[in-house]
C-alpha cells in the first residue's frame, strides 16, 4: 500500500497513524511523560478516572426530518474497549475521551516504492510499545484504567513529523494558488514560515528539559492575536460568567506545565517544562467548554462499572506503578 508521506508525518504529531471516536468516556484524563536522551525513548503513562460507556443512539424520522437522540449506554461496546486496554494492545485515548488512537489494526505501511522516509516513518510507529496496561476499581469505586507505554527513536519521529510540516506548508502556500479567506496569517508571518521552511527549522523539539513549540509570527500578527483574546473574553463572559469561569479553569488546567513563554527573533516559544525528575505532566478534563454542565451524557455512570463487575473480567482494587 503507498501513502502519502507528507501527510503521514502529520499523524505523527499525536504520534498516531489512525484516530477513531470512542465507545468510553473519562472525567479526566493524566499524561505523564519522562524523555531519557540517552536511549531517545518518550516513557508515556495514560491515566483515566471514572470510565463511562458512552451513550447508544436512537435514529428514527420525524416530521422535522431526520433526529436521533441517547437510548441509554452502550455497555457491550464499552467492554469490548475496555478488554482491549486489559489485554494491553497498542490502543489508547488521549487528551480527549472521542480520539481514540490504534496501532494495533493498521494495514501495511511499507510498500516495494516506499521511500527511505516513509520506510523510517513505518518503522517508527512500529516502535511504539504497551509496556504494561491494567482496568481497575480505585478508592472511590470507580472505573479507571492506567496504559505505560514506550516511544522509542523520538528524535526521529520527530525530525519525520517537523519535515512533514513544513512540505505541507510550502503546499500550502506556495504550491497551491488558492488561500482561505478567513487565513489568520499574514504576509508577514507566511514570509517568515518560509524562512523557517527553506532552513529546515524544527518546529516542535521535545528535549530533557521539556516539551516546546516555536512558531514564526509577526508583531502585527501578535498584536491581533491579543485584541482578539481580549474580545474573545468579554463575549465569554457575556454568555455568562460561571460558564465562562468553567471553561477559562478546564483551560488552565491545560496549559498548567507552561514554564516559558518568550518571543525571540520572531518567534513565539512555548515551553512545557518538566520537573526534577525528569516527568513532565498534563491533565485534561473530559469537558474543556464546561465541565459542570451534562453530569453523565451515557445515562448512567455507574452502569459500565457494574456491568464489568459482573462479567468474567477479573479487576483488581488497586494499581501501583511498576
Amino acid at each position: 500500500m503507498k501513502f502519502h508521506f507528507y501527510k503521514y508525518c502529520l499523524a505523527l504529531a499525536l504520534i498516531v497513524s489512525a484516530i477513531s471516536c470512542s465507545q468510553i468516556e473519562f472525567e479526566r484524563q493524566d499524561v505523564n511523560t519522562w524523555y531519557d536522551a540517552k536511549s531517545d525513548t518518550l516513557a508515556v503513562e495514560l491515566s483515566y478516572h471514572n470510565l463511562t460507556a458512552v451513550a447508544k443512539e436512537e435514529n428514527s424520522w420525524t416530521n422535522d426530518g431526520f433526529k436521533s437522540k441517547p437510548a441509554g449506554p452502550d455497555l457491550e461496546a464499552g467492554e469490548k474497549v475496555l478488554r482491549r486496554i486489559a489485554a494491553g494492545e497498542r490502543f489508547f485515548m488521549i487528551a480527549i475521551s472521542f480520539m481514540e488512537v490504534d496501532l494495533e489494526n493498521q494495514p501495511e505501511l511499507i510498500a516495494e516504492d516506499s521511500t527511505p522516509e516513509e520506510i523510517r516513518a513505518a518503522q517508527f510507529v512500529d516502535g511504539v510499545s504497551m509496556d504494561t496496561a491494567r482496568v481497575f476499581i480505585n478508592k472511590e469505586n470507580q472505573l479507571c484504567a492506567v496504559q505505560q507505554l514506550s516511544v522509542r527513536n523520538l528524535s526521529d519521529g520527530l525530525a519525520l513529523m517537523n519535515a512533514g510540516l513544513r512540505n505541507e506548508f510550502y503546499q500550502d502556500y506556495v504550491e497551491s494558488s488558492v488561500r482561505a479567506e478567513d487565513d489568520p496569517l499574514d504576509e508577514a508571518t507566511i514570509a517568515l514560515f518560509l524562512t523557517d521552511v527553506e532552513n529546515g527549522y524544527d518546529w516542535v523539539r521535545w528535549t530533557e528539559a521539556g516539551l516546546s513549540f516555536s512558531i514564526p509570527a509577526s508583531p502585527e500578527l501578535l498584536a491581533k492575536l491579543f485584541l482578539d483574546g481580549l474580545a474573545a473574553i468579554g463575549n465569554g463572559s457575556e454568555k455568562g460568567l460561571p460558564q465562562f469561569l468553567a471553561g477559562f479553569r478546564s483551560m488552565a488546567e491545560v496549559l498548567g506545565p507552561i514554564t516559558g513563554l518568550t518571543v525571540i527573533d520572531n518567534h513565539v516559544t512555548i515551553t512545557f517544562g518538566a520537573d526534577a525528575d525528569g516527568k513532565l505532566s498534563f491533565h485534561f478534563p473530559n469537558k474543556w467548554d464546561n465541565p459542570y454542565e451534562s453530569e453523565n451524557d451515557s445515562g448512567n455512570a455507574n452502569a459500565l462499572r457494574d456491568h464489568i463487575l459482573q462479567s468474567d473480567l477479573k479487576l483488581p482494587t488497586s494499581w501501583k506503578r511498576e
